[in-house]
């Protein structure tokens, strides 16, 4: 709930009005009306009171905007941080990516939810290949870039309504609905594979880097989210046996 509060600007509004209603009063001295007073003062004095009024009436009128736009913009401060917040809930702050709590959402929807006749939903978990190398040679700020390149090359490799999310370290995943079969999860995964495929390039050097890929389809291998990642993960680890990118089902 906003509530109005009156504040120091208001109160300046307010007296500045009051001052200038003064001057004009014993300044241009409206008020005086002699009996003498000709039809042509009388009108300057009119017209000083309409032009008094004018100006009291204008200060009145920004005090009442003022009081207007303040919860207004109250309220727009308060739904922008509210959605920054939501943001950083459920967005991985390096790479823009979905985060750990998002995608467990939306495997958890994915599986509650089966897909249609001759379909599968597929989790595909990947992990780098050679990163940890970047890491311990070149330092975390370089291993941050070469992360922030691969979420973006992931994003190109995957279809429109797919999710992509960083789960932790260079560990990634994707969630791609209604899959025409194991074949389209391997398309997918074939075009992640060529995405990483060229190095990642910081500053002057080139960093190669693979991926392992493990996964699982539902309801085919799984029918509950914990299934389906604990399955993905054993696909992931025969995977990385080969130390180089490859795919693997559970």
């Amino acid at each position: 709930m906003i509530r109005h509060r009156t504040t120091l600007k208001d109160f300046s509004i307010l007296i500045a009005i009051f001052l200038v209603g003064l001057y004009f009063t014993f300044e241009i001295d409206i008020f005086e009306n002699s009996n003498g007073a000709s039809v042509h003062e009388r009108t300057i004095e009119l017209d000083e009171a309409l032009l008094l009024g004018a100006i009291m009436a204008l200060g009145l009128l920004v005090f009442s905007v003022r009081r207007y736009l303040e919860p207004k913009r109250e309220s727009t401060r308060r739904l922008a941080a509210e959605q920054h917040a939501r943001t950083l809930a459920f967005q991985d702050a390096l790479t823009g990516l979905a985060n750990r709590r998002q995608f467990d959402d939306a495997l958890k929807a994915a599986a509650a939810a089966p897909p249609r006749e001759g379909a599968v939903h597929a989790l595909i978990l990947l992990d780098l290949n050679g990163f940890k190398q970047v890491n311990d040679v070149h330092g975390h700020g370089v291993g941050d870039q070469v992360l922030t390149v691969v979420a973006q090359r992931l994003l190109g490799a995957m279809r429109d309504g797919d999710l992509a999310a960083r789960l932790g370290g260079d560990e990634f995943a994707i969630l791609a609905l209604h899959l025409v079969g194991p074949e389209a999860a391997t398309t997918v995964a074939l075009r992640v594979i060529e995405a990483l495929k060229e190095p990642v390039t910081t500053g002057s050097t080139k960093h190669q880097i693979g991926a392992g890929i493990g996964i699982s389809l539902i309801p085919g291998d799984a029918a509950s989210p914990e299934q389906a990642l604990r399955k993905a993960d054993l696909a992931l680890y025969r995977a990385k046996e080969e130390r180089r990118s490859a795919v693997r089902f559970f």
